[in-house]
């Protein structure tokens, strides 16, 4: 089984604009997206999963990038987010 905790809010995956991209960073552990829910302007974490191998859960994944109209991000286990974030304004480049 594969478990994605994603910072939503209300109803909606809180997704983040870095420069011109819509971007959903998810996460393995849910603390660490608790932790930094102020950080995507969310007001709660949820979880989706998959009984699949990780490979097989990218319609999960792909789901959500339709529903914000972007990317997603699956967060490496060993990286905090704020970091992740910081890292995407400097390396992004710019969309018009």
């Amino acid at each position: 089984m594969v478990r994605f905790f994603i910072p939503f809010t209300g109803t909606s995956p809180a997704a983040l604009q870095i420069n011109g991209h819509n971007l959903l960073l998810v996460s393995r552990d849910p603390r660490d997206m608790e932790e930094c829910l102020g950080l995507f302007g969310a007001d709660c974490v949820k979880s989706v999963f998959s009984f699949e191998a990780e490979e097989n859960a990218h319609e999960i994944l792909e789901r959500l990038a339709d529903d914000i109209q972007g990317d997603v991000i699956i967060a490496p286990e060993d990286s905090p987010l704020e970091e992740i974030v910081s890292e995407l304004h400097e390396e992004l480049p710019w969309l018009h």
